[in-house]
């Protein structure tokens, strides 16, 4: 089955029921295989009965886990030997998967309905939204390297919808998709047309002075928990974006000649 087995480089890992006694849903697993020396060994037990999807990438494991009573992302070391959380937010969080420094998996903190996109760098020990919106299912998440694929319903289809990660500017922001800007939550896409203008002015006018870039940076601090809360109120986000977005796209237009180069 999906997510009970993976492998990568010198390692499989999977789910395993061999302490459960008669009830193998009860108490399952995860254990590791070294191939190189044909050593196996526990990496953590009785972790839970639901959703147990297990995925290994450069030494680092992942699994969702039922220990503490919610459905959290944990994480284990190969080389240093040690297990450590990486989400345990109210709310379940399940699907999870795992590429170099990034991990993905989707996420109920919203509500019980929710199923959105969340991340978390390894190496930064940040966690950041990728794609948040409870109108949208969304299933599957992947990453490969600074990108993020997954299953997206949002037209009434199952598409497949996809985010590019940027942690070396501090000018951008973490995940390009959905529920990261509040400009993109207002229009409900990151592919509106009234957004290009606003990134153009960012890009021509704010990000090549240091007033202008310090003001970026302090919008894309503060704006994913914002941007988060407007996507998920429609009336709301009308609001935003008649009363608040639309107004300074029409002046950004009209002044265009200006600050345009």
């Amino acid at each position: 089955m999906e997510g009970l087995v993976s492998i990568d480089g010198d390692y499989v890992v999977w789910v395993d029921t061999r302490n459960s006694g008669t009830c193998a849903e009860l108490a399952q697993s995860i254990y590791g295989y070294q191939i190189s020396t044909g050593e196996e060994f526990l990496i953590a037990e009785d972790v839970g009965i639901r959703d147990c999807k297990v995925d290994i990438n450069d030494g680092f494991v992942v699994w969702v886990d039922e220990r503490n009573g919610n459905q959290d992302i944990c994480g284990y070391d190969i080389s240093q030997g040690e297990e450590f959380a990486i989400c345990t937010n109210t709310g379940e969080q399940w699907d999870v998967a795992i590429d170099g420094d990034i991990v993905v998996w989707l996420d109920r903190r919203k509500s019980e309905f929710a199923q959105d996109v969340y991340g978390y760098s390894l190496g930064r020990e940040v966690e950041f939204p990728i794609c948040t919106n409870r109108n949208w299912p969304h299933a599957s998440p992947l990453v490969s390297g600074d990108t993020v694929v997954w299953v997206d319903k949002r037209d009434g289809n199952y598409d497949i919808y996809g985010a590019t990660i940027d942690f070396e500017s501090e000018e951008d922001d973490v995940g390009e998709g959905e529920g990261c800007f509040i400009a993109t939550a207002a229009y409900g896409s990151d592919t509106a047309e009234e957004l290009n203008i606003l990134r153009q002015f960012r890009d021509e006018v704010l990000l090549p002075n240091s007033l202008g870039a310090e003001f970026v940076s302090f919008y894309y601090k503060v704006s994913p928990p914002v941007a988060d809360f407007i996507s998920q109120h429609d009336v709301l986000r009308t609001i935003v974006r008649e009363g608040l977005v639309a107004p300074v796209v029409n002046i950004l237009e009209w002044t265009r000649r200006c600050w345009n180069k």
